[in-house]
């Protein structure tokens, strides 16, 4: 089972998900990065949408740019970096618990999944991304086990 913090955040993820499926084709500004996005970045009409996150490498927002890029009306992007942004990836910092969101709403692969053995991801805590896919898409398609 999810830890409860994991299953409030693929609901959340899968919301935003939804809303900017339903609004996409009237977007004229996105916004992508890291937490400084996240909190710093507050649409003011229908046509801003943020897609940024707390844990949000790169990597995430570079695959999240070439997934929108090509939305009709898109104008603008705004990319939110800070210092530590280009150092910083999920996988290495103990954000991986979040990477199956990307994969099962965005379809980005991971690019870090060979980096560490299995002793040093149990030691870790990381419960195995083909679990954490299956647990996530059963929140997101309203198993009972998992709400």
């Amino acid at each position: 089972m999810l830890p409860l913090y994991l299953q409030k955040y693929a609901k959340l993820c899968y919301v935003k998900y939804i809303s900017l499926i339903h609004k996409s084709l009237n977007l004229n500004t996105i916004s992508i990065g890291s937490s400084h996005g996240h909190y710093g970045f507050l649409p003011q009409n229908d046509g801003e949408f943020s897609l940024a996150d707390t844990s949000q490498d790169l990597y995430m927002s570079y695959h999240i740019y070439k997934n929108y890029v090509n939305l009709p009306l898109l104008k603008n992007i705004l990319c939110f970096y800070s210092v530590g942004t280009s150092g910083f990836t999920m996988y290495d910092n103990g954000q991986e618990v979040f990477m199956p969101t990307y994969k099962i709403l965005h379809n980005i692969d991971y690019p870090y999944t060979n980096k560490r053995n299995k002793r040093e991801r149990e030691r870790t805590g990381f419960i195995g991304i083909r679990k954490t896919i299956y647990a996530i898409s059963t929140i997101i398609q309203g198993n009972p086990k998992y709400k």
